[in-house]
């Protein structure tokens, strides 16, 4: 069973918090939302398990309610501001097994699929060489922490709109904790990660909402597709800047999505080869929720 859990908001020394399962915990030492905490004691060597599955090994004891970092995560949060870091020191290391040559079988290495007899799969074909998608969304994307209100607005005024449709899927809300400070370190992979919703096959159309007062803007995310995939042409999307009055952009927004209602309904499905189709091997890494919060997409 596991033996340390995920922190669904922040906490400091002192604080109490009850697991899943129903175990009290309290903690004693202070953790960010989204770090894990040790709901048992747990020796130095000791595997760290999630999910049934070993992500660490600690490097010293840790004792029951201690938050659990490792040199990747103490340096993130160092940066990040998000809490002070004294007294935050490594007390894992990944946990990498080895893997030997011999446990690695490749099935039929040679094998030739006739391409007539390919299976196939239903999928909406897009345009500007985005692919193949295998569902259907408008999406609102807040390009920074302080757009995410705003976006989350907009996506409340319109979601409904989908119900009722056949081919549109959902009308879904993309926010997030990054973006707004002007010398964050993770600049570029906020870039490239947004930037991705743009190249993304399973939307019709995305709504992008800026602050005024944010480091990241729309137009940094149109000038990144320029300059690191300028052979993809972007979903169409527009762009609703909040400044001043927040209900006069909400109200902005919420047209937007309006008028894409009709043409991202009448996207049909047709048949591809399996070939086409495009699955992720990777996780994002983005932190501890990844598997437990659904990606909207």
């Amino acid at each position: 069973s596991d033996n340390v859990a995920v922190a669904t908001q922040d906490g400091t020394v002192g604080d109490s918090g009850t697991t899943q399962f129903g175990t009290s915990i309290r903690l004693n030492s202070d953790v960010p939302v989204g770090f894990r905490i040790a709901v048992e004691d747990i020796e130095c060597g000791d595997k760290l398990l999630s999910w049934g599955n070993v992500f660490g090994v600690a490097n010293c004891d840790i004792q029951t309610g201690e938050a659990v970092y490792n040199k990747a995560s103490v340096d993130a949060i160092e940066v990040s501001g998000r809490i002070t870091t004294t007294g935050i020191t490594e007390n894992f290391v990944d946990y990498s097994p080895k893997y030997s040559s011999d446990s690695i079988c490749i099935a039929n290495p040679q094998r030739i699929i006739d391409s007539k007899s390919a299976p196939k799969f239903m999928g909406y074909q897009r345009d500007g060489d985005r692919g193949i998608g295998t569902r259907n969304y408008i999406a609102v994307v807040a390009t920074s922490s302080l757009a995410a209100s705003c976006a989350r607005l907009i996506t409340q005024r319109v979601e409904h709109l989908a119900d009722v449709l056949d081919n549109l899927n959902g009308i879904v809300c993309v926010e997030h904790t990054e973006g707004a400070r002007a010398n964050a370190s993770n600049t570029d992979i906020v870039l490239s990660t947004l930037a991705g919703f743009l190249l993304h096959p399973n939307l019709a159309a995305v709504l992008l909402v800026d602050h005024s007062g944010a480091k990241v803007q729309s137009t940094n995310i149109i000038n990144y597709l320029q300059s690191h995939h300028d052979d993809i042409v972007p979903v169409t999307n527009q762009t609703v800047i909040m400044d001043g009055d927040p209900s006069q952009s909400i109200e902005q927004g919420v047209q937007i999505v309006h008028n894409w209602i009709v043409g991202a309904n009448s996207a049909a499905r047709s048949a591809h080869d399996v070939s086409e189709l495009k699955i992720a091997l990777q996780c994002g890494g983005s932190d501890a929720f990844s598997g437990i919060t659904g990606n909207p997409l």
